[in-house]
């Protein structure tokens, strides 16, 4: 697992940035925190560095946004109003990761179960203005990856 100190926005947008630079086709960031914690925060990042055009917001009411134009399309996906499991195979997220693009899932540790089993899930902790990341990859792919982005 690896600890990351994140100072302010600014790093956790470059982090997210970074993740993204070499987020492999499928590639799925399940991201979990308290509110205000970031996660949002990292997305925005996470489409910078992948070059879609536009602005990253949170899909809480919309559950989904894709963002197409980039290097990969993005599901950029907000779990957190979705009663169960059962119900996120119908935002589609199978569709856009099997068409070769990847997911940002945000509270995606209310669903663990209903995730890819390989992907990297990252956890966001407050300190005061400060956060910190937990990154751990699950899977042989998003081990790869997650040492490609060179995070540490």
């Amino acid at each position: 697992m690896l600890q990351v100190f994140l100072s302010d926005d600014v790093a956790t947008e470059a982090l997210g940035e970074r993740l993204a630079r070499s987020v492999p086709p499928g590639g799925v960031l399940a991201v979990s925190g308290e509110l205000g914690a970031g996660k949002t925060c990292l997305a925005r990042g996470f489409g910078r560095g992948l070059g879609v055009p536009g602005v990253v917001r949170s899909p809480t009411f919309a559950l989904l946004q894709l963002h197409e134009g980039g290097r990969l399309d993005f599901a950029h996906l907000d779990v957190y109003r979705l009663g169960d499991a059962t119900e996120l195979p119908a935002l589609g997220l199978d569709e856009v990761l099997t068409r070769g693009g990847c997911a940002l899932i945000e509270w995606a540790d209310r669903f663990p179960e209903a995730l890819p089993e390989d992907r990297i899930d990252l956890a966001l902790g407050v300190l005061g203005d400060a956060r910190t990341a937990s990154i751990v990859a699950t899977g042989p792919v998003h081990t790869r990856w997650l040492e490609r982005a060179n995070v540490a």
